[in-house]
């Protein structure tokens, strides 16, 4: 959560007379990604070439091989 501020920049305190709204914090937003557009970038993913690289000497241990 983040705090909520005014139009000063300061940060705004929670209002006693609403018990069910704490106004000094900001909803968070949630983006959703259609499923069409969430499909198409796994398979464009899927698609890349995978390769696995020793994290120690950083040199190519298994390269796929492209059709």
């Amino acid at each position: 959560m983040e705090r909520a501020r005014n139009e000063r920049g300061h940060y705004i305190a929670d209002d006693p007379g609403t018990k069910n709204v704490n106004e000094a914090f900001k909803p968070i937003k949630y983006y959703l990604i259609e499923e069409k557009i969430l499909n198409l970038i796994l398979q464009n993913v899927a698609q890349l070439p995978h390769v696995l690289i020793d994290p120690k000497t950083k040199k190519v241990i298994e390269q796929s091989e492209e059709e």
